[in-house]
C-alpha cells in the first residue's frame, strides 16, 4: 500500500498551528524580510535586524591564505554525520538559537529566502515520517542506482526513518 502525503497541506497545517511558546508546537521561522541589508525576524514576534557590513579582511600573504585554507579543511574533516539520534528533550530556545544562525546564512541579494518550521507535534511528525518513508521506499526500489545502494549499505541507511518521530524537534526548511 502506498501512502500519499499532501506535503503542501501538511506544511500549511504546520504553519497554521504556529506558536513560539510550547510543547507540541509547530513554530515557523522566516529568514526573509526587510530586503537587502536586513535579516528577517527569526520568530513571528521578533523584528527584523539590520545587518552590519563585515570589515575588509586583513591582507594576507599567499602562504597565510594556504595555511588558513588548510586549517579550515582540516577542521571540516573532523565533522561527523550523526545517524543515531537521541530522543532526549532539547530546549526550544537552543533550537531557536541554531535556527537564528541558519537564517542569517548568505544568500543571493541577501534576501535569505527560506522559511524554517519547527515541528514538535507528534501527529505532524508521524505524517512527515510516513511521507518520507513512502518516498524513500520508491527511491530505493526504483530509482537508486547500485552504486548508491552499495555506498549506503555499510551505514545501515534504508527507507525506515524512525528518527522523524522520535526526535524531539524537526526543523523543516
Amino acid at each position: 500500500m502506498r501512502v500519499t502525503v499532501d506535503w503542501k497541506a501538511a506544511c500549511q497545517a504546520a504553519t497554521s498551528a504556529r506558536t513560539t511558546t510550547g510543547v507540541g508546537a509547530t513554530a515557523p521561522f522566516s529568514g526573509a524580510g526587510g530586503g537587502v541589508g536586513h535579516h528577517g525576524p527569526v520568530t513571528d514576534s521578533e523584528p527584523a535586524r539590520p545587518t552590519v557590513p563585515a570589515p575588509r579582511p586583513p591582507d594576507l600573504t599567499d602562504a597565510e591564505r594556504v595555511a588558513r585554507a588548510t586549517a579550515f579543511a582540516d577542521l571540516m574533516a573532523t565533522r561527523r554525520s550523526v545517524r543515531d539520534l537521541a530522543p532526549d528533550p532539547v530546549p526550544l530556545d537552543a533550537v531557536r538559537a541554531a535556527v537564528r544562525a541558519a537564517a542569517s546564512a548568505p544568500s543571493g541579494a541577501n534576501l535569505q529566502p527560506w522559511r524554517f518550521v519547527l515541528v514538535t507535534d507528534p501527529e505532524v511528525k508521524r505524517r512527515i515520517r510516513e511521507g518520507a518513508e513512502a518516498e524513500e521506499r520508491d527511491f530505493y526500489g526504483r530509482r537508486a542506482g547500485a552504486e548508491w545502494l552499495s555506498a549506503l549499505a555499510p551505514l545501515g541507511t534504508d527507507a525506515d526513518k524512525p528518527f522523524l518521530t522520535t526526535a524531539p524537534v524537526l526543523v523543516v526548511v
